[in-house]
């Protein structure tokens, strides 16, 4: 089954909810009218059908082929870890899933938590891995004097098209892709994406600090600012956006990136006892988890 024969159920589902009145009930409780709801509901379609311009360079390959051979390669090389279970193959409608899908708790050695626990492929969870030891770490340790304990997710693996109206499917449809919504530092500290992306200087300063190493890392990276489905995460993934595999997608631009905040005195070095520093609920507001 095709992600366009995906794509047509949930078309279906959407035209039943409209017909009952349901989605416009709903949307006018936060909307504040019915008329607005509804306004917003079309706009939301519209977007959806122009796709948002976002993966023009590619059409979505499904299961096997280069994915099946990232796959592979990283499942053969990666050390076993207490805080990253293999739990086989996920196999879903149409191509959805994973060979050897992983169920991550913690990456780093179990001392940056992953909030909530998230299903994802080997090949992501190592990048995730050199991106929090190259990128995010020395970014908080320079702009908080605090290492990261845990990042805070909104979709990982999940079975869906993109921005959940597109014709493809999501990366995050083959456990290939995370949206972050936050981050929480040892000292207590934590920094949502939608608020830090905007906050102070520091907290503006580690965001672009953070985003810049991603796309180092990441074929696709979409920030607040990317379009109006990424206001309150950062989505990243390993998708193949070009025949030759280089990456492709980096939005925005940073140019505009603030001075670097005056740096203050790191933490004392971490111990264990980091690890057990417990997940908070970030107050980012509502999620819009599978907005890639």
């Amino acid at each position: 089954m095709s992600g366009a024969v995906v794509r047509a159920g949930w078309v279906d589902r959407l035209a039943d909810r409209l017909r009952e009145g349901r989605l416009v009930r709903i949307f006018s409780v936060f909307c504040g009218s019915r008329w607005r709801a509804t306004i917003l509901i079309v706009c939301a379609a519209v977007l959806s059908a122009c796709n948002v311009g976002e993966y023009k360079f590619t059409e979505v390959e499904g299961r096997g082929g280069w994915r099946a051979e990232k796959e592979r390669a990283c499942m053969d090389s990666r050390a076993p870890s207490a805080t990253v279970a293999e739990i086989g193959s996920i196999t879903e409608e149409g191509t959805c899933g994973m060979d050897s899908a992983l169920q991550v708790t913690a990456l780093s050695n179990g001392t940056v938590v992953i909030g909530p626990t998230a299903k994802m492929g080997c090949p992501l969870a190592a990048t995730l891995e050199s991106w929090i030891a190259a990128s995010v770490q020395p970014a908080a340790q320079a702009k908080f004097g605090s290492r990261v304990v845990e990042i805070k997710q909104i979709s990982a693996y999940a079975c869906r098209n993109r921005n959940n109206f597109g014709k493809e499917l999501s990366e995050h449809a083959f456990g290939n892709a995370l949206d972050i919504s936050g981050f929480k530092l040892a000292n207590g500290r934590s920094i949502s994406v939608q608020g830090g992306w905007k906050g102070d200087a520091q907290e503006q300063a580690f965001m672009r600090q953070v985003f810049a190493g991603a796309c180092s890392r990441f074929t696709t990276v979409l920030a607040p600012g990317s379009n109006i489905m990424h206001y309150n995460h950062i989505h990243v993934d390993l998708a193949k956006l070009a025949p030759d595999g280089s990456p492709k997608m980096c939005k925005p631009s940073i140019a505009g990136t603030p001075a670097t905040a005056t740096a203050v005195a790191p933490e004392p070095v971490p111990t264990a006892a980091d690890a057990a520093v417990p997940p908070t609920v970030l107050p980012s507001g509502v999620a819009v988890p599978g907005a890639d």
